[in-house]
């Protein structure tokens, strides 16, 4: 997320999310457009062999959706951000991607 959005992401996150939350946070001087960026990793402690961790893990896309609010993006696609390739990956990698996996004859190597 843009670094001037932290306090705000933070503060919104802190409101909604009442559960412990760790965070760990890296500033990167000069992100995708040139501009400071806040990469935050946050880790909700819970048992998963519990019920109740069905209903945890889904603050996790709770952050994630405050953090777009304020231009903020998953750094990595997974499983669940894999519609977000192309803001998270870039547009041109995406069509890599998207190439690699339609099976279209060409031997990209990785």
């Amino acid at each position: 997320m843009p670094l001037e959005q932290l306090g705000a992401v933070m503060e919104k996150v802190e409101d909604k999310i009442n559960q412990p939350l760790v965070k760990e946070g890296v500033i990167i001087a000069k992100g995708r457009e040139g501009k400071p960026e806040a990469v935050i990793l946050g880790f909700i402690p819970h048992d998963q062999r519990k019920f109740s961790y069905n209903f945890v893990f889904g603050l996790a896309l709770t952050v994630v959706k405050i953090a777009k609010e304020h231009g903020g993006r998953p750094y990595a696609t997974g499983l669940y951000f894999s519609r977000n390739a192309d803001g998270v990956l870039g547009e041109e990698r995406a069509k890599t991607q998207t190439s690699r996996s339609s099976g279209n004859g060409l031997s990209l190597k990785r």
